[in-house]
């Protein structure tokens, strides 16, 4: 699987394809500090001059068309499980799919069927199931959890509301959970996708959470 970076910044989205490639079995840090500064590729973030660590090169770099009138603003981006696709998703009335050159593979509208409103303030996404499937997005408009459904094109679920906006949210293929926590009174809501089953946990305070995960081993 190749690997690659999306990032943005509120109006604009950038990706990297990388070359990652490991140490010669027997070579020295010297050498692999020399390997470094003579390759174009490796730029500032080669093998430093104490580690043998993988080294990363930039083969390309694709920078993506401008963002249509429809997304205002970008606040998060999830990949694929495959590498292949990403969405990027923020303030506006939709979330935008591309693929890994940076070409336009859908605009996803971010309103579902009994919604006032066809604009969205989505703080957190992130795909779900071993085919990523799935989309769970964090919509701070409704201030609500929901899962996209890529195959039949429509919200497939709500799986929780808070009182206060999202701050954050954790996904979990592995165990089927949804972790969201919001940005004050110190909400933190578990769903089980499994069976259909919401547990409300609190903070020590009511703080609000800047950020949450689920541990590697559930995931």
């Amino acid at each position: 699987m190749n690997t690659s970076i999306a990032a943005s910044t509120s109006d604009t989205i950038r990706v990297w394809h990388l070359g990652i490639d490991g140490p010669t079995p027997g070579t020295s840090a010297a050498q692999l500090h020399s390997r470094r500064s003579s390759s174009a590729l490796y730029g500032d973030i080669g093998y430093s001059s104490s580690s043998e660590q993988p080294s990363v090169s930039t083969t390309s770099i694709v920078d993506v068309d401008p963002l249509p009138d429809t997304i205002d603003s970008v606040s998060c981006i999830s990949w694929a499980a495959d590498g292949g696709k990403f969405v990027a998703a923020g303030k506006g009335s939709c979330m935008r799919q591309l693929d890994s050159a940076g070409g336009l593979v859908q605009d996803i509208k971010v309103s579902g069927k009994g919604d006032s409103a066809d604009y969205m303030d989505i703080v957190a996404a992130q795909h779900y199931g071993h085919a990523s499937e799935s989309l769970f997005v964090a919509n701070n408009t409704t201030r609500q959890v929901r899962r996209w459904d890529f195959v039949k094109r429509e919200y497939a679920a709500i799986c929780q509301t808070h009182e206060n906006d999202i701050s954050c949210m954790a996904v979990s293929t592995r165990k089927r959970l949804v972790v969201s926590a919001t940005a004050s009174g110190g909400e933190i809501a578990v769903f089980n996708l499994l069976h259909n089953t919401r547990s409300d946990l609190r903070s020590a305070t009511h703080r609000g959470l800047t950020c949450v995960d689920i541990s590697p081993g559930h995931r």
